[in-house]
Parts: structure tokens; C-alpha cells; sequence
């Protein structure tokens, strides 16, 4: 530190008013000397601080001119995201409208309709932007769908519902459904069984059964799934039974016959106590060996009966034959084949790439030799028909449903959807099943199956019931569809032809009178 007592000003004068002007110049260079010294040590700190400056007065400037650009490139933000914010929500307003003009039936137009919250108005000399987001438009939920579906005209519903069945887990869940005769049927499966016993399922189907004859609805379909083997929804409780192509290799040449009809006698007679009316068996499929390491599900090479489509045929017709004798319909599946394919259609896509010219004398034999002669349904499964239509899924494809099996074959029995809830069909819908079941019974289906459980069916019927409101769901086709659906209620005892033609048209709605 410097001797301030010897180097200050005030020192110096003072030694200078006195006349000691030696010790003021020694003191003088002795200052000068201190200071040489802390400036020479103080160099590289120097140096250090002049390159600081170098660069210190554009950034100096900068700070200094920072509220000012600041301001106006916030003025500027603000006024271009006002402009982008009224542009959006213009845009949302122009897709709401769409979207009620569209989605929502004219009838269900005023129950939980969608509608947007009010957005702020933007104030850009504040710099405010209101950005409009995805939550500010509120589309239907499903309790929304749901309330709108019971609030429906009660004809409307009655006419649509007979083209849709569907799974559940508590009976209690479908009683508003079955009250006002909403649905055609009921798919039963292992949920419904877990831990029950036969005389508890028998009581809760007959219960089912008493609800829909209740509300007018005779011709009720009570389905399961119980082909044999590792496709038996119902057992336990009911007995296991091996898979036919199983029972065939077991049984000799000469007694596979019998051995067929004792199979299909043992199980219709488990499934006529129980109340059901609809099995989706036998399994059509040519077995093709196709080895399918991602298959987890479909596995058909181990359903299906055999690679000979004559003996499939004779197997498929004993069986069909059997399970008539105790009014039970029997379904031959899943055209237009799954033998070649190796995609498991319960979680993706597939194609089916086959010519038809092949197909038709191979794979298409059972299932038109059948479909000819017997009473059966049809299940059309998922699978792109490429010959036909590589655009969609058989189930959903005129081309297939009403070109093919209609019009060529001159198949008419009922044609049944395999699930729609499956990947296949999520896959290439993204509306869900919902639009997937307007595309099948458009396209000739005349059961829409939804296998889940749970309030997934509102969300179908009201797809439905809104395609029908605004003529995108052909009525002509509903009619042929439920006169089918008639013919074969009538054959298993389930109604007379003229009760059920009386159901057809009860209660026609406005919008449908006057289309046709």
C-alpha cells in the first residue's frame, strides 16, 4: 500500500511552502517510482482489459439499444401472432361447423352437441397473443355419444340396432340397450364365464333373452365362440372338446364320420342349455401350413380342418347339419380365407395375394359348395381380397360382400363381420369402429360384431344412427339385410317371418320416409 502520509498532495505543499524543496523531489520520484512499479505489475491485467474494450463498446451499444429492439421485436411478435391467432381460430370455427353440419345427426343435433370455449382476444400492444390449442375445441366424449344414443328416436334405433351385436362383461351394462331393442344380439365369450358355473350363465342368458323379447325384439342372436380345442370360449364350464382337425387325425378313416357327428352332437347339446342360438364354427379355412411367428392369435393352421377343401366341406356340412337339429345356427369362417396368410389380423394388416382364378378352386370351395346348400352364415374376416379389392378390408368391401358372395355367388344368407374391434380394422379406420360398421353394412354385411365389452358400442350406434341420419347409410340395404336376418331367425324358431316383417318397419323415422 502507498504512505499516504509522505505522497499526498496536501504533504508535497506543504514541504514546497517550507522550503524543503529536496525532500518534496525525492519524495516526488519516490511516488513516481511506487507508481512505475504497481503500473509495470499491473501490465498483463492491462492488456487484458484493452482487448475486454475491443469487443466492450459493440456490446456496450447493444445493451444500450436492447429495450428498444426489444420492444419492437415484441411488438412485432405480438401484432403477427394476433394475426395467426385470429387465423386459427377462424379455422376452428370453419371445422366446428363441419364437424356439427356433418357428424352430428339432425335429430341428436341438440344432446351434448361439441362446442368451443371462448378464447381471449389478443392485445398486441400489450404484447398478448391468445393461442388458440387443441382444447379449446370439445368434441363428443362417449358419455356424451352415449346419452345421445338412448335419447334417439326409438325407431331409428330399433331398425339400426338389429344390424350390431355385441360383447359385454355385465348383463346390467346392455339392459338399457335391450330395453328399447338397440342391439340384434349378444356375444358371449370366457370373460362371461370366469369363475361361473353352467346353471349361473343358463339364468343370466335367459334373463338377456326374456328383456329382448320384452322390448319386441324376438329375433335376438345369442353367440358365442366354440369351435373346439384352443378356441373354446365356453369351457369351463362347458366340457372340452379337442379342435376337429385333432379329432379327424385321432380318429380312423373310416370312423371319422361318426366321430364328427358325435363332436357337433355333444356340443350342441352344451350350447342349446346354456341358451345359445349362434355358433361362429365351423372354421373353413384350408389349412396351408403357413408358418407365422408373429401370428399369436389367429393360429389357423392349427384350426383349420384340412388342406382338402372336399374333405373341409363334408366335415363343415355334418357339423352345420347337427348343430340345425337343435336350432343352432352354425357359421362358416373367415372368407375369403386366412390358410395363406401369415399376418395376424387381431393386431395388424394383411393381404391376401392369391388370384382368384386359384382360389376359386381351392380355398373358395368349402365356403361355395356350402353357402349353396345349407343355411349357414358367413363370417367375411379382415384380410385385403388383393384380386377384388386391395383398397379395404373384406369385411368392409362391396366388392367382396355385395359383388362377390351377392351378386356372383347368389349367396343370400347372413353375412356376419368377424370383430371390429381387431388391429386390422383400427388400423385402416381412423374413426374407429364406428365407421368401419357403416362401411360394412354398406357394403352388404348384415351383423356388425363388436366383441369388446364395455360402452364401446355407443360410440357404434351413434356412427350409425348419425350415417343414417345423413344418408350415407343405405336404407334399401338395411331392408334386404333384415329380411335376411327374418328368413334365418325364422328357420332356428326364433320368430314367424310375419312378426318380424312387422318390426321392420315399425316406426319409420322422417328422414328416412322421405329418402325412400
Amino acid at each position: 500500500m502507498l504512505d499516504t502520509d509522505q505522497t499526498s498532495p496536501t504533504c508535497i505543499a506543504r514541504r514546497v511552502d517550507t522550503g524543503d524543496r529536496a525532500s518534496c523531489r525525492h519524495q516526488g520520484v519516490r511516488v513516481l517510482a511506487q507508481f512505475a512499479r504497481y503500473a509495470f505489475s499491473a501490465l498483463p491485467a492491462l492488456a487484458l482489459a484493452g482487448a475486454v474494450m475491443l469487443v466492450l463498446p459493440p456490446a456496450q451499444l447493444a445493451w444500450n439499444d436492447a429495450p428498444a429492439a426489444e420492444a419492437k421485436t415484441r411488438k412485432g411478435s405480438a401484432i403477427r401472432g394476433a394475426k395467426t391467432a385470429a387465423a386459427r381460430r377462424r379455422q376452428i370455427e370453419r371445422d366446428l361447423a363441419r364437424a356439427r353440419a356433418r357428424v352430428i345427426p339432425a335429430r341428436l343435433a341438440g344432446v351434448h352437441a361439441p362446442h368451443i370455449t371462448p378464447l381471449p382476444e389478443p392485445n398486441p400492444s400489450r404484447g398478448q397473443i391468445a393461442e388458440p390449442t387443441a382444447r379449446a375445441v370439445i368434441p363428443l366424449t362417449l358419455k356424451d355419444k352415449k346419452a345421445a344414443v338412448l335419447a334417439a328416436d326409438a325407431g331409428t334405433l330399433r331398425r339400426i340396432g338389429r344390424h350390431v351385436m355385441v360383447g359385454y362383461h355385465a348383463a346390467q351394462q346392455l339392459m338399457p340397450l335391450i330395453e328399447r331393442a338397440a342391439i340384434g344380439g349378444v356375444f358371449v365369450t370366457s370373460r362371461n364365464v370366469r369363475r361361473r358355473g353352467k346353471a349361473a350363465l343358463a339364468q343370466e342368458l335367459a334373463g338377456i333373452r326374456k328383456a329382448a323379447e320384452a322390448a319386441g325384439r324376438a329375433e335376438f342372436w345369442i353367440a358365442t365362440d366354440q369351435e373346439g380345442g384352443t378356441v373354446s370360449r365356453l369351457s369351463p364350464p362347458l366340457p372340452y372338446q379337442p379342435a376337429l382337425p385333432t379329432l379327424l387325425r385321432r380318429a380312423k378313416p373310416e370312423a371319422r364320420e361318426e366321430a364328427i357327428q358325435t363332436f357337433a352332437e355333444k356340443q350342441a347339446k352344451a350350447l342349446a342349455e346354456l341358451g345359445i342360438n349362434l355358433n361362429f364354427a365351423p372354421v373353413a379355412d384350408l389349412n396351408h401350413n403357413v408358418k407365422a411367428p408373429g401370428d399369436r392369435h389367429t393360429r389357423i393352421r392349427y384350426r383349420a380342418i384340412a388342406e382338402d377343401p372336399a374333405v373341409v366341406t363334408s366335415v363343415a356340412r355334418t357339423y352345420c347339419d347337427v348343430l340345425a337339429k337343435s336350432n343352432i345356427q352354425c357359421t362358416l369362417k373367415h372368407f375369403p380365407g386366412l390358410g395363406r396368410i401369415a399376418a395376424d389380423t387381431h393386431i395388424t394388416s394383411a393381404h391376401l395375394k392369391t388370384p382368384s382364378d386359384v382360389l376359386e378352386t381351392s380355398d373358395w370351395i368349402p365356403f361355395r359348395r356350402l353357402l349353396g346348400e345349407t343355411a349357414a352364415f358367413v363370417m367375411v374376416g379382415h384380410p385385403h381380397l388383393d384380386a377384388v379389392d386391395a383398397t379395404r378390408p373384406a369385411s368392409t368391401s362391396p366388392a367382396v360382400i355385395q359383388k362377390l358372395l351377392r351378386e356372383n355367388w347368389k349367396f343370400d344368407g347372413v353375412v356376419v363381420t368377424d370383430d371390429l374391434a381387431m388391429g386390422a380394422i383400427k388400423r385402416h379406420f381412423p374413426g374407429g369402429m364406428g365407421a368401419a360398421a357403416v362401411e360394412a353394412l354398406n357394403a352388404g354385411a348384415d351383423i356388425a360384431l363388436i366383441g369388446s365389452d364395455g360402452d364401446e358400442i355407443y360410440d357404434v350406434l351413434y356412427a350409425l344412427i348419425a350415417a343414417n341420419d345423413d344418408g350415407r347409410l343405405t336404407a334399401d340395404k338395411l331392408a334386404a339385410s333384415a329380411s335376411r336376418q327374418s328368413k334365418a331367425a325364422a328357420a332356428m324358431h326364433l320368430a314367424t317371418p310375419s312378426a318380424s316383417a312387422g318390426e321392420q318397419t315399425a316406426a319409420p323415422s322422417k328422414t328416412t320416409t322421405a329418402r325412400q
